[in-house]
């Protein structure tokens, strides 16, 4: 194995696992901005219609029909925003990956090998089936799953008379966890792309046999660390799937004398 193929290679993942973590923290500035449109929101219900932690049922049940209507309106805009913005991130990942590992294996090789890319195919790489999803099935349940915990946890504070401190503790919960789960969807997907970009290359350059490196993840599992180092051939229709899990970080090194 050529070592300066494996160093530049892991150079060019931590790369990209930098920009994914670079978006996150765009996608967490918007979770923000619509927590605190909520919180406002909620304070406002609070201190015109419940008086020491007490409720009528029907008051109960017109505020918490407005805010259905309110949660699902920012669980919309959420997802309008995240699909957006993983759709043009992951894109520009697929390019920087491909070229950037061209590059690499041109310069090793001392080739010239005229890379090409087609938009529709970036497009189908992206939306296609992972674990039998995909990227927009993963986020819709993300945001169902979001706007559903942030009613239900309303809808108990409320009945368990809680203070309006004591709910704004409770779904800052849920906004941390939905932003977590972006996180995880962002950082496997772009192991998902930066795979299929690395697959592309190795095609182009007739490689035969890529071996599997955990050398780029933080915290290893158990599974990847007994994967790393492997050699499997390009062809091998029984080959491993890179992400092996949520969060994987590996990626492959072809093997160049």
């Amino acid at each position: 194995m050529n070592k300066l193929v494996k160093d530049e290679i892991v150079k060019i993942k931590k790369e990209m696992m930098d920009k994914a973590n670079g978006d996150v923290e765009e996608i967490k500035k918007e979770y923000k901005k619509y927590l605190l449109i909520l919180i406002a929101f909620i304070s406002d219900y609070y201190n015109r219609h419940i008086s020491n932690g007490k409720i009528s049922n029907f008051r109960k049940n017109i505020i918490m029909n407005d805010l259905e209507k309110e949660i699902k309106e920012y669980a919309n805009e959420l997802y309008d925003f995240q699909y957006e913005f993983l759709i043009n991130e992951l894109k520009d990942i697929y390019e920087e990956t491909y070229f950037k590992n061209l590059e690499v294996l041109n310069d090793v090789r001392q080739m010239n090998v005229k890379g090409e890319l087609v938009p529709e195919e970036i497009g189908k790489i992206i939306n296609a089936n992972y674990q039998g999803s995909t990227i927009i099935n993963r986020l819709q349940n993300n945001i169902n799953e979001f706007a559903e915990s942030i009613y239900n946890k309303i809808n108990r504070n409320i009945l368990n008379r809680k203070t309006l401190d004591e709910m704004i503790t409770d779904i800052s919960k849920t906004f941390e966890i939905s932003t977590y789960d972006s996180k995880v969807l962002l950082n496997t997907e772009q192991t998902r792309i930066f795979t299929e970009a690395q697959e592309k290359v190795f095609t182009d350059f007739e490689i035969e046999e890529i071996m599997w490196c955990a050398d780029v993840c933080l915290n290893t599992c158990m599974y990847c660390e007994a994967m790393d180092g492997k050699a499997f051939r390009m062809d091998d229709e029984n080959r491993p799937t890179i992400p092996a899990h949520p969060n994987c970080n590996c990626c492959w090194i072809p093997l160049i004398e």
